[in-house]
């Protein structure tokens, strides 16, 4: 059974990865949802046991340039590392998807944990599927903009409510007030 899930995982995983023939749109929903995917993947394992978790810093200690922001994101839940692994995650998601399929098949990983995985990458498929059949033409990720608004209560919740609807993504906002504007700087 567990060869099954695993076979499933690595289907709906290939599903992600960006094709030549995605239009631009596409690929940047696929290149967004990729990273999410495979953050809410880490975290997951690395809450059900401690095994897990060693299983995954080891599967990431020899990709030093991410190694320690999977470490400090995995022990600490409000560092804005986890905004660098996640777009670390996107931008290498062949590689990384391959690291977790390889944590997957480990023995030590149960077939009902493989299951809760499974069940994680077919609801991010289903997202995806969403996304493209509504042809939503937006960018997921406000990572690394900036909005100016009108420096009042009734603009910043209409444009943080906007954000939610269209489930748009940011790790935290940096605020900077001059005068009647507001500029909302996303990380």
């Amino acid at each position: 059974m567990k060869t099954n899930l695993l076979e499933q995982i690595f289907n709906n995983f290939n599903k992600i990865i960006i094709d030549e023939n995605d239009n631009n749109i596409i690929k940047d929903i696929k290149n967004s949802l990729s990273g999410e995917l495979l953050m809410i993947i880490l975290l997951n394992l690395t809450v059900i046991s401690k095994k897990l978790e060693n299983l995954v810093l080891i599967n990431f200690e020899n990709i030093p340039e991410i190694y320690p922001d999977v470490v400090s994101s995995i022990h600490n839940p409000n560092c804005s590392c986890r905004g660098k692994v996640r777009k670390y995650f996107s931008r290498n998601y062949i590689i990384c998807k391959d690291i977790f399929l390889k944590i997957l098949g480990d023995p030590g990983v149960s077939e009902e944990q493989t299951e809760m995985i499974a069940d994680i990458v077919e609801s991010h498929l289903q997202k995806l599927n969403s996304y493209i059949k509504e042809g939503l033409e937006r960018n997921l990720d406000l990572s690394g903009t900036i909005l100016e608004i009108a420096n009042n209560k009734e603009e910043f919740y209409k444009t943080i409510q906007k954000i939610k609807k269209l489930e748009q993504f940011y790790i935290g906002i940096s605020i900077i007030e001059n005068n009647d504007k507001l500029k909302l700087y996303f990380y």
